[in-house]
């Protein structure tokens, strides 16, 4: 069993493993929630594989008005410490505010505008598909597996390739000067 098409690949071409069927993560049911396009989100652990640091230096070149809430975790409390303070070294401690790791994020998160992940390679990104059940588009690195068996580009939002990660910042950009509007939930 695979939790994504991409992981049935993998498991086909580079273990020889007959017979994989895919089997989603199950997902409840969510309500919409409210849209603001100046508002990110993330979801997800902190580590080298998700690339968050990398996505705050994007961040810190946008110009205008915008937030980012981080919802996750290092797994340690002396890293998540370092990860504020790089936050804060960043000069982003106004924009950016970690709220560490919680095990019912959407009942914090009252609205956002896109969920962001910057990821090398993922398997199924839930925090992704949770996102895009409540109308969030998705701005996304197309890393292997995951992200694209989700998002379509333009209609719940935009995949750039995972070396790429400028491209981030110019799609945010382009949301914050009103060039693109949010896809429709």
């Amino acid at each position: 069993l695979a939790i994504s098409p991409g992981i049935a690949k993998e498991l086909e071409n580079d273990y020889g493993v007959k017979n994989v069927d895919v089997v989603f993560n199950p997902v409840n049911y969510a309500e919409l929630i409210e849209r603001d396009p100046r508002k990110f989100i993330y979801i997800g652990r902190i580590d080298a594989n998700k690339r968050v640091d990398s996505l705050l230096v994007q961040l810190q070149k946008l110009v205008g008005d915008w937030s980012l809430d981080i919802y996750g975790s290092t797994g340690k409390k002396k890293k998540d410490q370092a990860f504020i303070q790089k936050i804060v070294d960043m000069g982003l401690a106004d924009k950016v505010a970690f709220h560490g790791w919680k095990s019912d994020v959407w009942s914090e998160v009252k609205s956002a505008g896109v969920i962001l992940l910057n990821s090398k390679k993922e398997g199924m990104p839930l925090g992704l598909v949770e996102a895009v059940m409540r109308g969030i588009p998705v701005v996304s690195s197309d890393c292997p597996t995951g992200p694209a068996d989700l998002v379509s580009s333009g209609e719940n939002g935009w995949l750039y390739p995972v070396d790429e990660e400028f491209r981030s910042r110019e799609y945010l950009q382009k949301i914050l000067d009103g060039n693109i509007q949010l896809p429709t939930p």
